[in-house]
């Protein structure tokens, strides 16, 4: 083979590498930045579209025991778009084991709320509450919630029958609280909050009224909880990096100048990945294919500059060589903000340079 040829073979291979390099390692969204900033003109915070605040304690005082007390979360808050793929989370509480033993979350204009339950199929159960997530639109939110039942306010009226099951997990309600984002650093939500209040009991729909009433009046933030508030986040602050807890001292939010992931995952199974949806399949599509190019490219390489002639030995060290790349880019994407780590991406990105190494095979082995 010709200099110029062998050059040219070196400089695509070079080329590939690096393009693979770029488009594996690169943030989603080109940032490191936290999305999250303090509202100047009333009590409150933005999120999104990458944007994160959670608490650096873990809640530990609503337990399976406590459930005859009820539970209620009241919070303010206005989505700055409807949310086709996913179910992106408003707030979440997160133990260290998935799923997260409490999400609640947008679809479309739709408040998803899903609880873990691992006899359930899906290990969760989950319910909606249709058209309160008006983009653009301040509400106010009360899940309201007993042993056995939860429902569901919207702007001080209920807005579904009561559903048959609690959003209190079986094992008890503790753990990490999470704003706009889950653990992982997925599912990014994109919006205002103006206040939430953590109650262990269940309003009233008398207190509920009155609620919003109060609200509407005083601008729709949330500026004071009613009596035996377990948490309080007004979101006065205006700058810094922590959202006091105005009842509980010391149970703050980190408000990190950095976008920061609570959970790190390596390798994460495809089993917890799986989502029969457009951007699932299309992720699959770019893994497997991403890697085509180099494994055509290496191939040709170790056939024409490398002289390894056996198509055995050539078409396996083609492999090895995309497997060890993909590995180093799925274990740097660890600490990279939203992107992850996963096993399905390190299968396809070796499957494609396979892919790449057959067609080296068909065309120069004779």
């Amino acid at each position: 083979m010709k200099l110029t040829q062998k050059i040219l073979i070196t400089a695509a291979l070079a080329l590939v590498l690096l393009i693979t390099l770029w488009a594996g390692l690169k943030p989603k969204g080109y940032r490191f930045r936290n999305d999250a900033t303090w509202l100047q003109r009333t009590c409150g915070i933005a999120i999104g579209p990458i944007g994160i605040a959670y608490s650096r304690d873990s809640l530990q005082w609503l337990r399976q025991n406590s459930q005859d007390s009820g539970f209620t979360i009241e919070m303010s808050v206005k989505p700055y778009k409807y949310h086709r793929d996913g179910s992106p989370y408003i707030l979440s509480f997160w133990d260290g084991a998935s799923p997260a033993p409490l999400v609640v979350g947008q679809w479309l204009n739709h408040l998803i709320v899903r609880v873990r339950d691992m006899d359930a199929l899906k290990k969760y159960r989950e319910f909606g509450a249709r058209n309160i997530l008006e983009e653009g639109k301040s509400e106010l939110i009360q899940i309201v919630s007993d042993q056995s039942k939860t429902s569901v306010y919207n702007n001080g009226k209920v807005v579904c029958d009561p559903i048959d099951m609690s959003i209190i997990p079986a094992s008890g309600l503790q753990g990490r609280f999470i704003l706009g984002s889950s653990a992982t650093g997925g599912s990014l939500w994109s919006g205002e909050y103006f206040g939430i209040a953590l109650y262990q009991r269940k309003l009233s729909s008398e207190e509920i009224a009155l609620r919003f009433i109060r609200w509407d009046s005083l601008g729709r933030t949330i500026l004071s909880p009613v009596t035996r508030a377990a948490h309080f986040f007004r979101f006065d602050e205006t700058k810094g990096t922590i959202a006091h807890d105005c009842i509980a001292n010391g149970f703050d939010l980190n408000v990190p100048p950095i976008f920061h992931i609570v959970k790190k995952q390596i390798l994460t199974g495809p089993w917890d990945d799986f989502q029969w949806n457009r951007s699932y399949i299309l992720d699959v599509t770019i893994n497997l294919f991403g890697f085509f190019p180099l494994g055509f490219f290496m191939s040709l390489f170790l056939f024409e500059i490398g002289g390894i002639q056996s198509r055995k030995k050539n078409l396996v060290l083609t492999v090895f060589i995309c497997f060890i790349i993909s590995l180093c880019i799925e274990l740097v994407q660890v600490y990279i903000p939203t992107r992850s780590s996963q096993l399905s991406d390190l299968v396809l990105n070796s499957l494609g340079g396979l892919l790449g190494g057959v067609l080296v095979k068909m065309l120069v082995y004779k």
